[in-house]
């Protein structure tokens, strides 16, 4: 994200006096996973990887789930440094629903007593092949 390194200047009254410039530091992002179906089971299991690079650090974390019969799914993240996750989820068709729970790990954020997530979304079916049922032909345009 923002490798043209924008300038955003923030003017609270308009006026151009109080104006705050910066510039939009580069990030950049490498995620991985993968899913690793169990023998005669209907468990799978749903490793992944994020780090996070800017200019000054590099931050990562490391995700384990396991899915049951394609519907509901479970599992703990690890952030370098941050914090520990519980996850819990639910497929329905290609709807999803999430929740996890987040407990600081680092000295300055412990006190604390976690913090609550809920999230959702919609999976779009998509095909590029040559028998193209559903018209795209792109992700960007559909």
């Amino acid at each position: 994200t923002h490798l043209n390194r924008s300038q955003v200047t923030l003017d609270v009254d308009g006026d151009g006096d109080n104006a705050v410039a910066f510039n939009a530091g580069r990030k950049f992002y490498l995620m991985v996973g993968g899913n690793i179906p169990i023998k005669n089971t209907l468990f799978e299991i749903q490793p992944s990887m994020l780090l996070r690079a800017d200019r000054d650090r590099v931050t990562g974390q490391l995700t384990a789930r396991v899915r049951y019969n394609r519907f509901l799914w479970a599992g703990v993240a690890w952030r370098h440094d941050d914090a520990v996750a519980l996850l819990l989820g639910a497929e329905f068709s290609n709807i999803f629903i999430g929740y996890s729970y987040d407990r600081a790990v680092a000295d300055v954020s412990r006190r604390g007593r976690g913090s609550h997530e809920v999230w959702g979304g919609y999976k779009v079916k998509l095909d590029f092949g040559p028998r193209n049922r559903y018209g795209h032909k792109s992700i960007r345009i559909m």
